[in-house]
Parts: C-alpha cells; structure tokens; sequence
C-alpha cells in the first residue's frame, strides 16, 4: 500500500510540475517574427481564396478594373505599419484620457478603411452579372468572421 501511495504522490508532482512549466510557457509573448510569420501565413491563405474567387467569377475583361480597384481596398496593413511609421506606441507611458483618444482615432480610421472597401465593393458589385453576384454572395458568406465558437469576429470582408 504504501508504494502506491508513493506512486500517486509521484504521478500528482510530475503533473503540476507540468503543468507549472506549460502556463510560465503559454504567458510568454510571442516573438515578433513569430507574429509575422503568421500574418505572412494568413496573408497567403487569403490571397489565394481570392484568386479563386476570381477564377470562379470568370471575370470579363470589362470588369477587372473594378476587380482591381476592389482587391486595392482589400489591402491590409497591420497595426504598426499603420502607426507613426512602424514606432509602436508605448501605452504605459499615456495617461488613461490620451489613450481613449487614442482608440477613438483608430476607430475612426478603421470605420474610414472600412468605408473605402464599401465603396469598391459596391462598384465591383455593380458590375457584375445576376449569376455573377449570386455566386459572389455565396463565396464570401461567412468569410467576415472567424468560425470558431464565441471566437472573434475578424475585420476584414472578403472572400
């Protein structure tokens, strides 16, 4: 009896050590090269959902210009592309009223980029076919948003 309560006592060390090890592992931040290795991935992933709704749309010649001009407004720059130059900013340093405005001019900007696409989509839309729009419709369904349970929403439209 008294080995298997050693042999318990054992199993339950090695697990919260494990378990120890895995939460100081998941707390670290990720690398940056990291993150833009999955932003080069995601990037990819689109570009080629794209192409195949275009292959599938079999576009006229008449209407790739208004492809063109969608695809542009579909562009995505991340965060600090978008700031100051690439210089991250460092919120610890803003007090609690700067960085509110902060987050309402990112809003801003973002309801503005996200204005332009509407409008290339509406043009691009415009020139399609009955079919074409059909089949447009349901190749972006649900493209808006990742499909995860309670997960969240991305903001991006497209295919």
């Amino acid at each position: 009896m008294n080995t298997l309560r050693k042999q318990i006592l054992i199993g339950m060390t090695v697990l919260g050590l494990s378990g120890a090890a895995f939460s100081t592992q998941a707390a670290e931040p990720a690398s940056p090269a990291a993150h833009g290795q999955r932003h080069g991935q995601w990037a990819e992933r689109a570009a080629e959902r794209q192409q195949r709704l275009h292959d599938a749309l079999k576009l006229s010649a008449a209407q790739e210009g208004a492809w063109s001009n969608y695809q542009a407004a579909l562009a995505h720059k991340s965060r600090m592309d978008q700031a100051q130059g690439g210089a991250r900013t460092d919120w610890k340093t803003l007090t609690a009223p700067q960085r509110l405005e902060l987050q309402i001019a990112r809003s801003r900007e973002h309801t503005e980029r996200m204005e332009a696409r509407l409008a290339a989509l509406q043009s691009f839309y415009g020139a399609l076919n009955a079919e074409q729009k059909k089949l447009f419709d349901e190749k972006t369904q649900g493209h808006g948003r990742h499909h995860r349970k309670g997960g969240r929403g991305m903001h991006h439209m497209g295919a």
